[in-house]
């Protein structure tokens, strides 16, 4: 990828106002899986698109944001030819109080005042984007982002019609909402978020003045109109359950999803491999429920570690990936203790996507 040689860009950096802007990104076990990959593609599609304009190239900074049970600054701050894009972990649950509290933290800390000596950054360009609902009380923080940075041009995106858009609504009257998760979704996403940065890069470029921009106008002027929903969904039809596990050979981290639609019985929706990361990402509360072995249906997916396809669940709560010909004397890889599987679950504590 090409850079401008050093000491231009340190130059160009001391020189220009910068023009902010924060990628939010919902990382809750939901998304794993293919959903987590076309974030990661959209977010190299908007980096590659930002580097080729010589506007974007003078003055955007971007972060990216994550949040599941909690939030975390993937990337601070950084200027556009320095950035790279940050490998996305995988948490549990959905904190967008936590979301909105790291956002309005490193707005106050790193987004550069005016003062009468000296003008400050553009105002911040901020896009959320989440396939569900959040499972927190959000909303003293939504208020508090309402009255001190509801100035701000703020895009929030929900992908998929099966979660209530209420959180989203309560932050900024800017939403969106794709009607599925597909590939094509999530590029016609960056590919506006992309857009819609480079326009304002360019006016403050040209012009010096920023431009007051209809975000969400210009989004579905942009986007084929079979993408989008035409009203903001008000109820969640989706659920998810999810077993956090370890593969017993290689003590590696994993997630079993299922999924529950329309209030159905939870059907098995694949094993996804996660990082250490997950559990600094995870809440410490948990999120999990009990439900029993008749609300689960299909076969389970082996480990993707290893391939055992056999899961055990410990008295510690966790799951552990069993070799069906060894299952005497088995420890487990979370709390250590030695155990003998067989017969069947009667229920199960996990948690929710």
């Amino acid at each position: 990828m090409w850079r401008m040689p050093g000491c231009r860009t340190n130059e160009r950096k001391r020189k220009m106002r910068r023009l902010p802007v924060y990628l939010v990104l919902d990382v809750s076990e939901s998304m794993a899986g293919k959903a987590i990959e076309e974030v990661k593609n959209g977010i190299q599609l908007l980096t590659d698109a930002l580097m080729s304009n010589p506007y974007a190239m003078e003055t955007v900074y971007i972060s990216v944001i994550a949040f599941a049970g909690k939030a975390k600054v993937l990337t601070p701050l950084t200027y556009v030819l320095e950035f790279c894009p940050p490998e996305l972990p995988i948490g549990n649950g959905t904190n967008f109080s936590g979301a909105l509290n790291v956002l309005m933290h490193e707005i106050d800390t790193n987004v550069k005042k005016s003062t009468p000596e000296t003008k400050g950054d553009w105002k911040p360009l901020i896009f959320i984007l989440t396939d569900g609902t959040p499972n927190d009380d959000y909303r003293a923080a939504a208020a508090q982002w309402r009255m001190k940075y509801g100035k701000y041009s703020t895009v929030a995106v929900l992908m998929g019609e099966n979660s209530d858009a209420a959180a989203l609504k309560s932050v900024t009257d800017q939403v969106l909402v794709f009607k599925e998760t597909t590939k094509e979704s999530y590029q016609a996403f960056f590919e506006c978020v992309s857009d819609s940065i480079q326009t304002q890069s360019e006016a403050v470029g040209e012009n010096g003045k920023e431009e007051k921009i209809d975000e969400l106008e210009k989004f579905r002027r942009n986007m084929a109109a079979d993408l989008l929903a035409d009203t903001l969904p008000t109820e969640n039809n989706v659920d998810f359950f999810v077993l956090t596990a370890r593969c017993q050979k290689t003590n590696k981290p994993y997630i079993v999803r299922y999924v529950s639609r329309n209030r159905g019985k939870y059907v098995i929706d694949g094993a996804y491999p996660v990082g250490e990361d997950y559990f600094e990402l995870s809440s410490d509360e948990g999120n999990g429920k009990n439900i029993s072995g008749e609300q689960m249906e299909g076969d389970l997916p082996p480990c993707p570690h290893c391939g055992n396809k056999v899961l055990g669940y410990c008295e510690c709560h966790k799951c552990l990936c069993l070799d069906p010909d060894h299952l005497e004397n088995v420890k487990c890889p979370f709390c250590g203790s030695v155990s003998s599987y067989g017969g069947t679950i009667s229920s199960i504590d996990g948690g929710r996507g």
